[in-house]
């Protein structure tokens, strides 16, 4: 039998125009998606909430990078016994002590304590304010060879260049 005489007794149709791009079919050109309109919603919530916070986190931030301080009193009661140490979160008691006002009370012991600074809260900080160190990478050729590269970030970015 011939080709032509299969094609005439068969029962399936040629297929034609299977695959390809189709006129009108898929999203409409610079439609979004329902999920990624969804995920730009949220961010920009989280935009808007972080720039309303903003000075309070870049506070937070520096406190971090700088190491924090706490003024503790240790008080002793009528009986001479000392109690537990009290955090002192009084912004005008933190300025006398500060100023010396508050040395020489019998019943009151005033220290300051401190934390260290957070090396990461450090680097965020210098990165976002003057851009990313270039950071230089070593390694060894195929013939042995000492290989140095430095990768360059481009400012306000940190992806390589």
């Amino acid at each position: 039998m011939s080709e032509e005489t299969l094609e005439k007794n068969s029962t399936h149709k040629p297929i034609k125009g299977h695959g390809g791009a189709r006129d009108g079919a898929g999203r409409k050109s610079g439609k979004m998606s329902e999920e990624n309109r969804a995920k730009l919603e949220v961010l920009e919530k989280m935009r808007k909430r972080i720039m309303r916070s903003s000075e309070k986190l870049l506070n937070s931030q520096m406190n971090l990078a700088e190491g924090i301080s706490y003024l503790y009193v240790i008080k002793t009661n009528s009986k001479g016994l000392k109690e537990k140490a009290e955090l002192i979160t009084n912004q005008l008691i933190i300025e006398k002590f500060l100023a010396g006002e508050l040395e020489g009370l019998k019943d009151e012991y005033y220290y300051i304590t401190t934390e260290r600074p957070d090396n990461r809260a450090l680097d965020s900080l210098w990165d976002r304010t003057f851009g990313k160190v270039p950071n230089l990478v070593e390694g060894t050729g195929e013939s042995g060879e000492i290989i140095i590269k430095q990768i360059i970030y481009a400012e306000g970015n940190n992806s390589a260049i």
